[in-house]
């Protein structure tokens, strides 16, 4: 904990800035969190949790500017996401209104092309996805899964894998 010793601070905080973070999974190459954080006005967010982080929330929103903070972020203090989508129609072919962290898949009873892939859906507009998360920290090769997922609120291993 980065706060942990601090004066005046509370040692549960570990990192900030994120509106509702809906669930998360651990990318097992990295051991990094991987954070999805559901929006409040026009976007979607996919993190990789850092300690100490600044995720930007109500200042941001995924990455664009969406309040202004009497106290503003310092310039290049802000993670930005590593994926985000719209509301809408802004970013096509992803879009939706109300995301769903999964799992980084790394079991073997699919087959191996789905090993290192995060999963992750939307609740509101029904589908789950899956992208590769390189090892630079970014969401690549975003593609559809389960185009009629029904009000996805959680996706998991099975014990069996």
């Amino acid at each position: 904990n980065l706060f942990v010793g601090q004066q005046g601070v509370r040692t549960e905080i570990w990192a900030w800035g994120l509106r509702n973070p809906f669930r998360f999974g651990i990318d097992t190459e990295s051991g990094a969190p991987v954070i999805t954080d559901v929006g409040e006005g026009t976007w979607e967010a996919v993190y990789v949790g850092l300690a100490g982080a600044d995720y930007g929330y109500p200042c941001f929103e995924g990455s664009a500017p969406f309040r202004t903070c009497n106290r503003a972020p310092a310039a290049g203090s802000v993670t930005a996401p590593i994926f985000a989508y719209g509301h809408g129609s802004e970013t096509p072919p992803v879009s939706g209104n109300s995301i769903t962290g999964g799992p980084v898949y790394d079991q073997d009873a699919f087959p191996e092309e789905y090993r290192g892939f995060y999963f992750f859906g939307d609740y509101v507009d029904d589908w789950i996805r899956r992208g590769r998360i390189t090892p630079t920290g970014a969401l690549v090769d975003v593609e559809m899964f389960v185009p009629d997922a029904n009000g996805v609120v959680d996706i998991v291993v099975s014990p069996d894998g």
